[in-house]
């Protein structure tokens, strides 16, 4: 939809397990057994030594060091705070591995012995070992060792609450034999159901109706439905238990928010079919929208004839034709999308103030910009408080600046301002009104304005823009730096320094959420002043964990009331590998402002990221993409591992960066337009009215709310990356190319 930006939120979570498959002894003396092998192995392993452990770090595990012996170095950078006869790392990297296989193979008691033999090598980091053992001792159901493991983990405080209860109830749940009853139907009413919803499906559910309480059975069983992750069987069972429409309903919303369209789509229709008349319309609407969502046929069978009906409430009926013109318009069908969309438009509530947007926005797509004008108005005439009739002044407002009327534009949006203060483009409209008024003659209410923007959003794109055209500088000083210079206090310092080997060993360990919630957990202690939490995220970010210290540095924005300073601004847009960009993007000939900016957008410099569409590492490369570009550079051939390593995929992204400016013959516009929807969407948008009248009014008009936002976040970047760190802006014309390369766009986007 043409509308909105977003801004990053930090924040790790705490660590939670899922359930693995059961196994392993449930008796007393399978629990001692597994105590007296947890005393007996140390002895076996005295030696301490890594003879047979693999030093290998999984490619991209690690943020910016990528040598695999990073998290062994830690044993000698920081050997101070170590024992003498701690484990080496490799030794408990070897012991979590074969702990990890033995769990796999169903011997979990042998598992725990092993990850506990760990927990007494390495003090540091032993109760994340011991949570380990304990999800082993669960999935055994060896209560007894899970309870002394839940109490030594208890007086920790590393490891989140919830995980250690869950354990514990995980243990009793599997053996539930050796228990009475009650104390086992008391266990499996006291687990909360958002802890582990299979665990609960699978264990404590069944406990519940074998004790005969189907009230308390049913009640967890819909309070799975409304957990993440909820297994199929949750919604099976309780309908087992009452088939009524509000249950049929239930579980569909369930199956639906977790993907299964086609039994939520069945479940929806029998609802509507057995629900009191009056609610059927209602029941109806969610069908179609299920059949939408899900890509299936039918939408506009499941609404009808309660479409038609006058009994059926106006914004219901609405909502029907909003979804069907949706199907039409996804199946290219736009004279029935159109016609769809009016028929919405004429009712009332939020679908309606859509649909009247949504007729705009095809005429736009038209070129018909008098119908377009015409639905614009209408939709800010007869829905002045939905968002939809907000943004119809801002579209007015730049209809009026695209056709020369600067009076027009200025005043609509000074209206947008007056009536949307808060809203998310104030800032744009600010913008947009002082270059009408500058495009009109009045320059000095220009600058005044751009002045204002310029002061209230300095590092914003709007206000970068706004410095542009001023030709003034409005970032902070370099004298109102928030964090003091030096070291802050050494028992501070040797705290950090702790936190971060503690945070890389765990990395080490293939545990990056353990090492998130360890940072969590250490947040509150380290971080109590704006400086202490700069300080802390520059920290972060020095030993390779830009995202956690890009989050923390936001924290402190927002903590300071929006008020930037510039070691503040560098931690929000750190240079990580900056001597990789300035060398790739030198030997490239393209701009390594551009470059960073590009990979500050793409995955905030963490090369581990891979997006729900399959795009890998820094500069989030599909795979195809990067084997196309290492083929026609001569290069070998990555694999998805090798794309995670940041030398790899950084060079291969400035390949393909470099081979759609040779395309686009250096139009940063049209190159990163294509790289985040596509090639063949920059061609067919460059039709657009705006396209070729002015490139900033062009971004305004992109279909795409995400390809709008992120053509602004990179521009906004490369600017910031320019001026903060003193980037050259340069890009010469010898450069490989690969200008035929494929869309980097991955699955189609809404386009509304």
């Amino acid at each position: 939809m043409w509308y909105g930006s977003r801004r990053e939120r930090p924040g790790p979570l705490p660590h939670r397990r899922r359930a693995d498959r059961p196994g392993g002894s449930r008796t007393l003396g399978g629990a001692l057994g597994v105590l007296l092998l947890v005393a007996a192995l140390p002895g076996a392993l005295s030696a301490r030594t890594t003879a047979g452990a693999s030093s290998a770090t999984p490619a991209g595990s690690r943020p910016h060091r990528t040598s695999a012996a990073d998290t062994a170095a830690s044993d000698s950078t920081r050997a101070d705070s170590v024992p003498a006869d701690a484990l080496a790392i490799d030794s408990v990297r070897a012991l979590t591995r074969r702990a990890a296989s033995l769990a796999s193979d169903g011997q979990h008691a042998a598992a725990g012995a092993l990850y506990e033999v760990a927990a007494r090598g390495r003090p540091e980091i032993a109760d994340w070992l011991r949570l380990s053992a304990l999800q082993q001792a669960g999935r055994a159901g060896l209560r007894m060792w899970a309870s002394l493991l839940a109490e030594r983990l208890r007086s920790g405080g590393a490891v989140p609450v919830d995980s250690i209860e869950l354990e514990q109830v995980r243990a009793a749940l599997r053996a539930p034999d050796t228990l009475p009853t009650s104390a086992a139907a008391a266990v499996a009413g006291g687990m909360d159901p958002d802890w582990d919803p299979e665990l609960w499906t699978s264990r404590a559910g069944p406990v519940l109706l074998a004790a005969g309480d189907t009230a308390a059975a049913m009640a967890g069983y819909r309070r799975v439905l409304d957990a993440d992750g909820v297994p199929d069987a949750a919604g099976a069972v309780l309908l087992e238990l009452d088939d009524g429409w509000r249950t049929l309903r239930d579980v569909a919303f369930s199956d639906r928010r977790e993907g299964r369209d086609h039994r939520a789509a069945e479940l929806l229709a029998r609802a509507r079919s057995s629900a009191p008349a009056e609610r059927r319309p209602e029941l109806a609407l969610e069908l179609a929208r299920t059949r939408l969502g899900g890509g299936l046929p039918g939408v506009r069978d499941a609404v009808s004839p309660w479409d038609s009906e006058s009994s059926t409430p106006d914004t219901i009926r609405s909502a029907m034709e909003l979804a069907v013109g949706t199907w039409a318009l996804r199946h290219g069908r736009t004279g029935q999308a159109d016609a769809a969309f009016k028929r919405a438009a004429s009712g009332s509530g939020t679908a309606a103030a859509r649909a009247s947007y949504l007729v705009a926005d095809l005429a736009h797509d038209r070129h018909h910009l008098k119908t377009m004008r015409t639905w614009l108005e209408r939709t800010a005439r007869d829905f002045p408080r939905s968002g939809y009739g907000h943004l119809a002044l801002m579209r007015l407002g730049l209809l009026a600046y695209l056709e020369g009327e600067w009076d027009e534009a200025a005043g609509r949006f000074a209206g947008y301002r007056h009536r949307s203060p808060e809203g998310g483009w104030a800032l744009g409209a600010l913008y947009w009104e002082a270059r009408a008024r500058e495009a009109g003659g009045d320059s000095s209410a220009a600058r005044g304005l751009l002045r204002r923007l310029a002061r209230t959003d300095p590092a914003g794109y709007y206000g970068l823009r706004a410095q542009g055209r001023l030709g003034e500088d409005a970032l902070p000083p370099e004298a109102r730096r928030l964090e003091p210079g030096g070291p802050l206090d050494p028992a501070w310092e040797a705290a950090v320094d702790g936190l971060l080997r503690r945070m890389d060993i765990l990395l080490g360990l293939e545990w990056r959420d353990r090492a998130l919630a360890e940072l969590d957990a250490a947040r509150r202690s380290l971080s109590g002043t704006a400086a202490r939490s700069l300080r802390l995220a520059r920290r972060l970010e020095g030993d390779g964990w830009s995202g956690p210290a890009i989050g923390l540095a936001w924290t402190v924005f927002a903590q300071r009331g929006g008020q930037w300073t510039p070691d503040l601004l560098r931690a929000v847009y750190p240079l990580p590998y900056r001597e990789q960009i300035e060398a790739t993007a030198g030997r490239l000939g393209i701009d390594a402002a551009l470059l960073a900016g590009l990979i500050r957008q793409e995955s905030a410099f963490d090369p581990s990221v891979v997006s729900t569409a399959g795009a890998v590492g820094l500069t989030q490369l599909l795979p195809s993409t990067a084997r196309h570009v290492a083929r026609r550079s001569g290069l070998p051939v990555p694999d998805s591992t090798d794309l995670l390593r940041p030398a790899v995929n950084l060079g291969l992204g400035a390949r393909y960066l470099a081979g759609l400016l040779d395309r686009y013959d250096g139009s940063r516009l049209a190159v990163l337009v294509a790289y985040n929807a596509g090639p063949r969407r920059w061609s067919r948008w460059q039709s657009l009215p705006e396209h070729g009248a002015d490139p900033e009014l062009f971004i305004e008009a992109i279909p795409f709310a995400e390809t709008r936002r992120y053509v602004k976040a990179v521009f906004r970047n490369e600017l910031l990356y320019r001026r903060l760190h003193d980037l050259p802006a340069t890009r010469s014309a010898a450069r490989s190319t690969t200008a035929d390369a494929p869309s980097q766009s991955g699955s189609p986007r809404e386009r509304r």
